[in-house]
């Protein structure tokens, strides 16, 4: 099974890891003014967004936007929205770094993860995992690759499966359904 190791907790050997499985970077230039300084602004100055297009087929309908298509969640000014997925945008809070799942009035706001960082530390293992598992996946591998998946993902951000509704919970719960 997939792991992070300590190297990935550095931004770099992060980024390196995602190239190495296909995920591609696109720089962000015009959309960083929306960002108040923080260490979110510096990794997407460093590396920008991950362009998912190509590489990443577990998880349907997300991806991240272009430079030109970063803008303010119209109902708050503090999210900007990053992204989609197949229930509403990623959004970024650009006072925390905090990433959210925001959707309309049929769909909560969920809570993603604590940064962008954790956010592709996570995708990392996902997609590994996903991978490694994606044909003929019996009961017992589903298992095993459902308590591996949570106790990696604890191990990067403690709040991502604190409550079922946050978005992370909801994807291990259609990767148990075999939904993704």
């Amino acid at each position: 099974m997939i792991c992070i190791t300590k190297s990935m907790y550095k931004s770099d050997e992060l980024v390196k890891a995602l190239k190495s499985q296909g995920i591609a970077f696109r720089q962000i230039n015009k959309g960083i003014e929306l960002f108040d300084e923080s260490k979110t602004v510096q990794f997407l100055k460093k590396y920008g967004l991950p362009d998912l297009s190509e590489a990443l087929n577990t998880i349907e309908d997300l991806r991240f936007f272009e430079d030109d298509k970063l803008c303010c969640y119209p109902k708050d000014k503090t999210k900007i929205i990053i992204g989609e997925d197949s229930g509403g945008v990623l959004c970024l809070d650009k006072d925390t770094g905090i990433m959210y799942s925001l959707g309309d009035e049929h769909y909560p706001i969920m809570f993603v993860n604590s940064s962008i960082e954790d956010f592709l530390r996570c995708l990392y293992i996902y997609k590994l995992s996903y991978d490694d598992h994606a044909e003929d996946i019996t009961e017992n591998e589903e298992l095993s690759l459902f308590y591996h998946l949570t106790s990696e993902f604890n191990k990067i951000d403690t709040e991502i499966l604190s409550d079922p509704e946050n978005w992370w919970s909801h994807m291990i719960e259609l990767l148990s359904y075999g939904e993704l």
